[in-house]
């Protein structure tokens, strides 16, 4: 049999036991506190990062975008290289405020108030445009389209309701391309409102790696180039240089009227200027000055891509073609898609306006509301 410990011997165990599982407490403590901290740092530098990403990738329509070679810089339009907002007299700059839109052509509040007028062969209405979302309302005959899905269900609902349309009253979704302004709420106008959705095959593979779509159980794939229909409305599929997998424009026609929604067209590629003879309106891209983007924060790169073969229209481009185009077949143009950071509503209608027939009406879509109802 063991003999007992001296009490002494045992108090002093005790004593070192104590303190070593105080020690070990308040260490695990710390360390936990610690380890809360850095995950809270670690993920507010996700989240800054990812915005910041965002930031650069939505400007300008600009997710995945490649850099490119810049454009020539001959000009036929008759401006100077040197026109800019501080060169523009007050008169023909922006609104007082930066959200107000621009026209020159009478815009209807309600469907009901120009049925009350008189009959239209077909309307439209640009939802929102710009490379913060984009979202247009095509309707003829009963039959109602859009075209991109770039701003929340919410925001088109509540707009498309404004006058007086039902979203789910819809027939599909047309989309252009897998950016992030045009293509984001796609699944939610699906899901949410049951709405058919239009796009290439490879679009659909490409937005699903940029955007989180969720599920679709009604895609209508087609091919660029190819016509579609859908009620009484017939859709041209446009094939553009813009710098995505498989990007279109689109012609709406219902027999009698030709629309256009002509964005992210990468360059005036030869084709444009016989499709906008044969329009009777059209809303088309104008998407930057090219002085604000010389002079402009964008990275060398972005700035490349942007005033590249694959990237966007500039107001002097959108300009000219539309003045060799003339007064024509074509009543109206509404400017679209403008960028945020280098262009300015009162700039690029000014631009239009120096070498563009009297006759042909202009308008300027709004980057943040929509713009009121057109008659095509």
């Amino acid at each position: 049999m063991l003999a007992p410990l001296p009490s002494g011997l045992l108090a002093t165990v005790e004593s070192h036991l104590t303190a070593l599982g105080t020690s070990f407490g308040e260490w695990v403590g710390y360390s936990l506190l610690a380890a809360y901290i850095m995950l809270w740092v670690w993920a507010g530098m996700v989240w800054a990062w990812r915005a910041l990403r965002k930031s650069w990738t939505d400007r300008d329509g600009a997710s995945r975008g490649e850099a490119a070679r810049h454009k020539p810089t001959g000009d036929s339009s008759g401006l100077k290289p040197s026109d800019s907002v501080e060169t523009l007299p007050k008169e023909v700059r922006s609104p007082a405020s930066p959200r107000a839109p621009v026209a020159e052509l009478r815009v209807w509040e309600t469907v009901d108030a120009l049925v009350h007028d008189h009959q239209p062969e077909m309307i439209a209405i640009s939802l929102q445009s710009g490379s913060n979302g984009n979202c247009f309302y095509v309707q003829s005959n009963g039959t109602g389209v859009l075209v991109d899905a770039g701003i929340s269900g919410h925001q088109a609902q509540q707009r498309l309701a404004r006058f007086g349309i039902d979203i789910r009253s819809v027939r599909g979704v047309l989309i252009s391309h897998e950016h992030r302004d045009h293509v984001e709420c796609a699944g939610i106008y699906h899901r949410k409102f049951g709405l058919p959705v239009f796009m290439t095959r490879r679009t659909l593979i490409a937005a699903k790696k940029l955007v989180r779509l969720g599920p679709f159980r009604d895609v209508q794939f087609f091919h660029p180039g190819e016509k579609l229909e859908i009620g009484d409305l017939v859709i041209e599929t446009l094939p553009t240089p813009h710098d995505v997998v498989e990007g279109v424009a689109f012609v709406i026609s219902n027999g009698k009227k030709r629309l256009g929604v002509l964005t992210d067209l990468g360059h005036p590629f030869e084709q444009l200027g016989a499709v906008l003879r044969s329009l009777d309106a059209v809303f088309l891209e104008s998407n930057y000055d090219p002085d604000m983007l010389r002079r402009g924060h964008y990275p060398p790169d972005l700035k490349a891509r942007i005033a590249g073969p694959r990237g966007h229209l500039s107001n002097r481009e959108s300009a000219e073609l539309l003045s060799l185009v003339g007064a024509g077949r074509l009543r109206w143009a509404c400017l679209a898609h403008l960028s945020g950071e280098n262009n300015d509503p009162g700039l690029a209608l000014a631009t239009h306006r120096r070498v563009v027939p009297p006759s042909l009406l202009i308008a300027v879509a709004s980057r943040h509301e929509a713009l009121g109802l057109l008659e095509v």
